[in-house]
C-alpha cells in the first residue's frame, strides 16, 4: 500500500472559496484510483491545478497553456487523461 499518496496545489488569484479533494489514504499496488478536486473560484479564471506524489509533480493542468495538460513520468503512477472531467 502507498501511504501519503498525493498532494495537490491549486493556484488562483486569491479567489478560491472552497475546495474538496477526493483522495484515498492508501491504494493497493496495481489498483486504479480516481482523484477528484472540486473548487469554487467565485468567477475568477483558473490558473492551474497540479498533483504531486512525495513532492514530485506528476500532473499539471494550465488552461491557458498548449497543451493544457502535462503528465510527468513517475514510477508507479499512470495517468489516464482520456477520463479527465471538467
Amino acid at each position: 500500500m502507498l501511504n501519503g499518496l498525493l498532494d495537490t496545489e491549486i493556484s488562483s488569484s486569491m479567489s478560491l472559496r472552497a475546495m474538496h479533494l477526493n483522495v484515498p489514504r492508501a491504494v493497493r499496488v496495481g489498483h486504479s484510483v480516481t482523484l477528484g478536486c472540486q473548487y469554487d473560484l467565485e468567477g475568477a479564471a483558473l490558473y492551474s491545478v497540479k498533483w504531486y506524489r512525495d513532492q514530485v509533480e506528476f500532473y499539471r493542468f494550465v488552461p491557458k497553456e498548449e497543451p493544457p495538460i502535462r503528465v510527468f513520468p513517475i514510477d508507479g503512477i499512470r495517468v489516464d487523461v482520456s477520463s479527465r472531467s471538467k
